[in-house]
């Protein structure tokens, strides 16, 4: 398989109970950007994901794994990835999901894009993106639960709970992370508030997003309720 890019940089992926996944994925990106390195942030998994990527790891894939020790949502997982892909001290980080739901290959729409901006975000809502078995009931959801957020952050981008993203070092350098407290997918939201409040230059381009062929879906009703509440509350009293 042809590398699509030489550029050395991190790519952080969340992940619980996916080792199938990231078999495939692991192996796909290490084919297509053999310089990027692996960040797998595992929030305490228990289907032999850390047995898994001893095994990438042997096999000369380049993988940073962090484990946590016990499970505490994406928003930590997330947050804990990309702090570790911070001391790589690249010059961009890309961040996507571990089930598939994002293309490997649409890693080089991004880099080709990254002067565009401090923060390009993957959108499944532009003219342009496509979107593959994704049921209506989850798309709608997500698409009202993005209008809401635009409508009370004043965010330049249609999907700010996008998953699929790069980050610029630099930008990424001017926030205080680790006062970061979301812990479900409003991680992805409160990120880029805190970026564009920074001075971050927010943008973003189509993707296309599948639903998940292996394994179950973790979205659960307290993840949505907290966004609720974090968007109405604490953004707003929240700086840097």
């Amino acid at each position: 398989m042809t590398m699509l890019t030489n550029s050395t940089f991190c790519i952080v992926i969340p992940t619980y109970n996916e080792v199938d996944n990231l078999k495939r994925l692991c192996r796909l990106l290490n084919e297509l950007y053999p310089n990027a390195v692996l960040i797998i942030s595992d929030d305490d998994s228990g289907d032999g994901t850390e047995a898994l990527l001893n095994t990438l790891k042997a096999e000369g894939i380049n993988i940073d794994y962090i484990k946590h020790p016990h499970k505490d949502g994406i928003g930590p997982a997330l947050k804990a990835g990309i702090l570790k892909a911070l001391e790589y001290n690249t010059e961009f980080i890309v961040q996507m999901d571990a089930d598939f739901s994002h293309s490997p290959f649409e890693i080089q729409n991004f880099i080709s894009n990254k002067e565009s901006g401090d923060v390009i975000v993957g959108s499944k809502y532009m003219t342009g993106s496509v979107l593959h078995n994704w049921p209506f009931y989850r798309y709608f959801i997500s698409r009202m639960g993005n209008l809401y957020i635009q409508f009370f952050l004043r965010l330049p981008v249609s999907d700010a709970t996008s998953g699929f993203k790069l980050y610029k070092t630099a930008a990424l350098k001017k926030i205080d992370l680790k006062n970061i407290k979301s812990k479900g997918f409003i991680f992805q939201t409160e990120i880029i508030y805190k970026l564009m409040k920074s001075g971050a230059a927010l943008t973003e381009i189509p993707i296309s997003f599948s639903e998940r062929e292996f394994g179950r879906s973790k979205m659960k009703s307290w993840i949505f309720l907290e966004a609720l509440w974090r968007v109405l509350i604490h953004f707003h009293n929240s700086g840097n």
